[in-house]
């Protein structure tokens, strides 16, 4: 590694001016990056993407951009001209967006954009660039290249996605590449996977890179050194190997608020944060109303009693231990059981087994997760169980009633769903008393308005948010809205479609304690669907493991702690789960 950096920043400034006033989003950021891994860690709001975007001159206007230095091998980055700007972007410095389905253009085939990369940044011919691009598809370890070559964005999964992307950044060989959370919305194996490229190719080509991500244990394992930020300033830095060891109170709470797989905490401390940590910064992090996250959080580090559910309805019994362990013990009636559930999609040569004999049972009062990759069916079979699939063969039943392809109103009032993204899920022209006031008027309710107060309330929220609209929340308060509206209608099951994939790591912890304790005070059944397996641990009392379809293997969640998984498959995903791990990524080939 040289000892002369690539980038140098020094006291960045990044600010965007309102009809309020000026909102500083980066606030006089520095540091240096070499031939290295340079991980960025903070909350949503923290300004890690505005550092990044403000390296490659592609800060949003208004946004303005000031820094006592911002140089790339030499070269002033903030006076360049335009012109020879472009020659840098892509060229010597790459970024690889989140989301590869708004980066990829959707109209162009995979191979003709990696091409295009390729000849913008060189004098390259039509077949020189083919070539060129067959080479990188191969090299980000993408199956039958010249087929994917032809292909468009819509028609290769998320993880090949952002293989597709990095392949596109890397082709004109750059020096330093610039990743923004490349691997937040993939499964724990395709993370691996991706990862096991990025390292391998800037390995191999001695390019520095930085890694911007929300996930401290992850970074914590791929990443050489760690930048913390908050509130648009950087409050640690440490290697990565003394992460654990690291002292100030935002960062040791970011470490607390991670559920593990070894967690048997009855709740996750949530983060408090404290106004002394920056001086004249607000605690709140930009974007977010002092005061409202207060109390949304109500800054509680964990209940210690015992706590019974109503009997009538759920014999399950939570019991905390004074150390705050929490156990349930008891059980009833199946409150849903799954017998040989099969879902094709498609006709003939076309047709795809999605779900393959699937059967599982879940207890009254029970919390169930289903783990596996993307595709391997698992939220298939929710989407079933709720009645938003009608092609299913097989037999469900939930509450002991049979339930045939189409549903019957009554049903949703016993069986609700909190699906991943609830942007996508709240109506974005309806406010809040709009969207819970709906399901009450279908099912013909009474006393709407003191239903949506008591259950805005059971969910942190108070009054106040009755007339906002979902833009105007942010992703953990519009996760407990969705909450809300699936209990507006009291509910005794609730399918959980990935509800904290989305969210930091100190809202996770918010939902999944709301979630615990809505669990035990409403007597509700649980099925979790997760590819993060210390979620599962944290929140649910038995699994069951999807590969391709099919249950693999079924067991508690003590097994699951001890390690005693019997499949090969769950072994790789336990690996997977406890951070990068070069030899684990190799691993998952075959499976692939």
């Amino acid at each position: 590694m040289s000892d002369k950096p690539l980038l140098e920043v020094e006291n960045l400034r990044i600010s965007f001016p309102t009809r309020t006033g000026v909102t500083q989003a980066v606030r006089g950021v520095s540091f240096t990056v070499g031939r290295e891994k340079l991980g960025i860690v903070g909350e949503s709001g923290s300004g890690k993407s505005m550092t990044g975007r403000a390296i490659l001159r592609l800060v949003p206007p208004p946004g303005i951009v000031t820094a006592d230095r911002l140089s790339f091998q030499g070269e002033d980055l903030l006076t360049l001209p335009e012109k020879r700007l472009r020659g840098i972007r892509g060229r010597r410095i790459s970024m690889v967006m989140q989301d590869p389905k708004f980066s990829l253009n959707p109209v162009m085939t995979i191979g003709a954009q990696i091409a295009e990369a390729y000849r913008v940044h060189s004098s390259a011919g039509t077949a020189e660039a083919k070539r060129r691009a067959l080479e990188m598809l191969e090299a980000v370890r993408i199956r039958n290249p010249e087929r994917v070559y032809g292909l468009y964005p819509h028609e290769v999964s998320g993880g090949m996605g952002q293989r597709i992307m990095i392949a596109m950044m890397l082709i004109p060989n750059p020096d330093l590449l610039i990743a923004d959370e490349p691997t937040s919305a993939l499964d724990v194996t395709v993370q691996m996977q991706v990862l096991a490229i990025m390292d391998e190719l800037c390995s191999s080509r001695g390019m520095g890179m930085i890694f911007v991500s929300h996930d401290l244990n992850l970074v914590a394992s791929f990443c050489d050194r760690i930048l913390i930020m908050y509130a648009g300033r950087v409050v640690e830095t440490c290697r990565a190997s003394e992460l654990h060891a690291a002292t100030h109170p935002y960062t040791r709470g970011l470490l607390d608020s991670l559920p593990r797989l070894d967690d048997t905490r009855a709740e996750l401390p949530v983060l408090a944060r404290d106004p002394s940590w920056l001086e004249g910064v607000s605690p709140s992090p930009p974007g977010e109303r002092a005061g409202e996250r207060a109390g949304e959080r109500g800054w509680v580090r964990g209940r210690r009693h015992r706590r019974k559910v109503r009997e009538k309805r759920n014999p399950l019994t939570l019991t905390l231990s004074p150390g705050g362990e929490g156990t349930w013990s008891g059980g009833g009636r199946a409150m849903i059981d799954v017998k040989d559930l099969r879902v094709t999609f498609g006709h003939g040569a076309d047709a795809v087994a999605a779900v393959q004999g699937v059967s599982f049972a879940v207890r009254e009062g029970e919390s169930f997760g289903l783990v596996g990759e993307s595709g391997s069916g698992k939220s298939t079979v929710l989407r079933a169980v709720v009645g938003l699939n009608h092609d299913w063969t097989g037999s469900i039943a939930v509450a002991g009633a049979a339930q045939s392809r189409r549903r019957e109103k009554g049903f949703f009032k016993s069986c609700q769903m909190v699906f991943q993204d609830p942007y996508g899920s709240l109506h974005p022209r309806h406010t809040i008393d709009r969207i819970l006031a709906e399901p009450i008027a279908i099912h013909g309710l009474r006393d709407a308005d003191a239903r949506i107060d008591r259950v805005l309330r059971d969910v942190g929220l108070g009054p106040q948010f009755r007339f906002r609209y979902p833009h105007q929340l942010s992703g953990g308060q519009r996760q407990r809205v969705a909450i809300a509206r699936a209990l507006v209608l009291e509910p005794r099951v609730l399918l959980l479609d990935e509800p904290t994939s989305a969210l930091d790591v100190s809202v996770q912890a918010e939902i999944l304690n709301l979630l615990k304790r809505l669990r035990a005070e409403h007597a509700l059944t649980y099925v979790l669907v997760s590819h993060n397996l210390a979620v599962v641990a944290t929140m649910c009392d038995r699994l069951a493991v999807m590969n391709r379809g099919r249950i693999v293997e079924e067991m508690d969640v003590d097994s699951l702690r001890r390690g005693a998984a019997r499949e090969d498959y769950t072994r790789q995903l336990l690996r997977a789960s406890q951070g990068y791990d070069r030899a684990a990524a190799d691993s998952f080939k075959d499976f692939a």
